[in-house]
């Protein structure tokens, strides 16, 4: 069964761990976790974002965004402006999206939302970019009449520029690109070294 499986990977992972590693060397490595933690846990805040449901640490430099200005750096650039949009718990409302489930699959922006976009998409100082997990086909209908955006789909997987010429076809495959894929080899590398210091962690 499943649940068998999992337990000889786990028995396999700790006696792996116990036969390459001494007692000291993992009390040690135990110890120095520690205190890194508490090292960063004491020059850190945490704020919730998106929905309010997520916490996530901040440097200790960190603070919540204020509006007011946001809004006069706005007023004020004479540089570009790069604006990047998640869709998931942004653009789209709350009351679409909660756990990070959709309530409804054809669900897209509201039509104030998309006027928004148009009307910051006519400066052109303005570099817009909107990125969502969701597939090609729902970026498309949600935001091909916004015309001069950037629109990602899968997480970035795939990506184009909006235009009058550009169609749903014209998407850039960025997983197919073997420079994107090199990462791979080095995260695999460093989640193994955690996974030997972590007692009872699994690599799968």
């Amino acid at each position: 069964s499943m649940e068998e499986q999992r337990r000889k990977i786990t028995q396999l992972n700790d006696f792996n761990y116990i036969k390459e590693h001494t007692t000291e060397f993992w009390a040690k490595n135990f110890l120095k976790d520690l205190k890194m933690m508490q090292i960063q846990t004491a020059k850190s805040n945490y704020q919730r974002i998106g929905l309010k449901v997520r916490l996530v640490k901040m440097n200790e430099n960190s603070h919540p965004l204020i509006h007011s200005k946001i809004e006069y750096s706005y007023a004020t650039s004479k540089n570009k402006r790069l604006i990047i949009l998640d869709n998931e718990g942004t653009l789209l409302p709350t009351n679409q999206y909660k756990h990070n489930v959709y309530l409804s699959n054809q669900d897209g922006p509201s039509q104030e939302v998309l006027d928004i976009l148009e009307d910051l998409s006519k400066d052109k100082n303005n570099i817009i970019f909107i990125i969502s997990g969701r597939g090609t086909k729902e970026m498309h209908r949600w935001f091909s009449s916004v015309k001069n955006i950037g629109i990602a789909a899968e997480n970035g997987s795939f990506y184009r520029w909006n235009s009058n010429k550009k169609g749903e076809q014209e998407w850039k495959n960025l997983v197919k690109q073997k420079n994107v894929l090199m990462w791979k080899g080095t995260a695999k590398e460093v989640i193994q070294e955690y996974n030997k210091r972590t007692d009872g962690s699994i690599m799968v």
